[in-house]
This record gives structure tokens, C-alpha cells and sequence, in this order.
């Protein structure tokens, strides 16, 4: 009887342990596609607000449009390649493909960092 109880409670736990595996796999690879939209989104921001930034201050009837947009143009470059890397991130980040969304989200970041040291 003492064997059969402790053959049962062995394979309770196993199941146990077999379940919380499968939840913290899950729940780790989309805590890190999280951590990737969100690093993806402040990316975004932080090269939208040169371009606002540019316009907002340099608001002048001597100064001609064409500056400003050179001034702008690494900027807007780069932000719309963002843009359509965090509108797939979020496709995928909703269809719960979270490894594509990691992946994504490093690639663009690291090329984000090779073009603006590049500029």
C-alpha cells in the first residue's frame, strides 16, 4: 500500500513537473518577444521625435523646407523600416509566434544600431 501511494505521488509529480515546464517555456519565450516590441516601439520613438523635433524648431521663413528634410532624412529612413518591422512584430507577437518576434526584434535592432553609427 506504502509503495502503490508513493508510485502515485511520484507520478503526480512528474506530471506536475512536466506541466509547469510547459508553462514556463511558454511564458519565458513571450516575456522576451514582449521585451522585443517594447524595444522595438522605443526605437521607433526615439527616431521620430528628431524629425518632430527638427520641424517644431526650425520653423522659419529663411530657413527652406529642403534642409529640414535633409536634417530629417537619416531619421525617416530608418523609421519606416521600423514601422513595418513593428507592424510584423505585432502580426506575429497576436498569431503567438513569439521566437520570430525575438529574432525580429534583435535584427532590427542591431541594424538600427549599424546605421545611425554609420551616419
Amino acid at each position: 500500500m506504502k509503495t502503490e501511494l508513493s508510485l502515485i505521488f511520484q507520478i503526480i509529480l512528474l506530471e506536475a513537473n512536466i506541466e509547469y515546464q510547459k508553462m514556463t517555456g511558454n511564458n519565458s519565450l513571450k516575456s522576451l518577444s514582449i521585451i522585443s516590441l517594447t524595444i522595438l516601439l522605443l526605437l521607433l520613438i526615439w527616431n521620430i521625435v528628431p524629425i518632430i523635433q527638427a520641424r517644431m524648431q526650425l520653423v522659419s521663413d529663411f530657413i527652406p523646407s529642403s534642409i529640414i528634410y535633409d536634417l530629417a532624412k537619416p531619421y525617416i529612413y530608418i523609421s519606416s523600416v521600423l514601422v513595418f518591422a513593428n507592424i510584423i512584430a505585432f502580426l506575429l507577437f497576436f498569431l503567438k509566434k513569439y521566437l520570430p518576434v525575438i529574432i525580429l526584434g534583435s535584427i532590427a535592432f542591431c541594424i538600427h544600431g549599424v546605421y545611425i553609427f554609420l551616419n
